[in-house]
């Protein structure tokens, strides 16, 4: 019998056959899905639904049924946020579950819907990538190693002659950039979307995460005391596609022609410096309630 020829009779509390592991669940809950038995003739696609525990314990509310399946699988999205405060209130126990709770989402990041779809589908890109190419990207990683050394080197023998200060600043400016960028190989695929905002905001976040991370290279180290004025710096470049010249030096990439601010950068060093797990996507998020970053 097909689905489309089920009637919905009853709208009844959705249950699990038999029990749940709890800590092998939590992730697809926290992702906003969640796979389960039912009878599928009691639910319609839309139809909002809770779900129980085999302990009858009521762990989330607002479910709608978003798919069913042949195999008598329903999928149901639930309400992220309501499940993150469940979740706070202590509903999950287990050293797994903390760990998850306290981890920062794409959503609490990202409050645009469009950027956080973005970025979730590009980390579930890069992760299925990263399982298929393990050996090649652990081959690739060995090379680069040997050739950060050589970079090192050269850079350190070149620095003693007279006329090299160009390709010793190239040298170093290398240094942390991403492997596509430091090799020239087969370029991988990028997401393809038929939507071209979607495209738009993608660009937009790579050529960001990139000139963050140029920006921060180039400038000089942070000092051990900071003045009023660290504090209201702004350092700006020009990132041609076809890289630039002085005084920045900015390497060719394939974002297109973009220009860049970087506020209080001498202050973020120190910051890293203090507090070595402060990342660039953390700055991002100090920065933000900065008017003049929405330029």
């Amino acid at each position: 019998m097909s689905l489309s020829s089920y009637k919905r009779d009853t709208l009844t509390t959705v249950r699990t056959v038999g029990s749940i592991n709890t800590r092998g669940s939590l992730g697809s809950f926290l992702s906003g899905d969640l796979m389960f038995s039912v009878d599928i003739k009691d639910y319609e696609i839309g139809d909002k639904v809770s779900y129980f525990s085999s302990s009858a314990q009521r762990w989330f509310n607002d479910g709608v049924v978003i798919e069913i399946s042949h195999r008598g699988l329903i999928k149901v999205g639930f309400n992220r946020q309501k499940d993150r405060t469940l979740a706070s209130k202590s509903k999950w126990i287990g050293k797994e579950d903390a760990a998850l709770v306290k981890r920062r989402l794409v959503d609490d990041i990202c409050t645009d819907k469009t950027v956080s779809e973005v970025i979730k589908k590009q980390i579930d890109f890069l992760t299925s990538h990263i399982h298929t190419k393990k050996k090649a990207i652990e081959k690739l990683a060995g090379e680069i190693m040997k050739a950060k050394e050589m970079k090192t080197l050269l850079a350190s023998e070149l620095s003693k002659l007279e006329g090299t200060e160009r390709l010793v600043e190239d040298l170093k400016a290398m240094e942390g950039m991403h492997l596509e960028e430091l090799i020239q190989h087969k370029e991988i695929k990028r997401l393809k979307s038929s939507d071209k905002a979607d495209t738009s905001v993608a660009r937009i976040a790579e050529s960001m995460i990139f000139a963050l991370r140029w920006s921060l290279m180039r400038n000089p180290e942070a000092i051990d005391k900071l003045s009023s004025s660290d504090f209201s710096q702004v350092v700006e470049a020009s990132f041609p596609s076809s890289g630039s010249g002085a005084p920045m030096y900015t390497p060719a990439h394939r974002l297109g022609d973009f220009n860049w601010k970087d506020y209080s950068p001498k202050v973020f060093k120190k910051i890293r410096q203090e507090f070595s797990g402060v990342s660039e996507l953390q700055y991002l998020e100090m920065i933000a309630a900065n008017q003049k970053f929405l330029e």
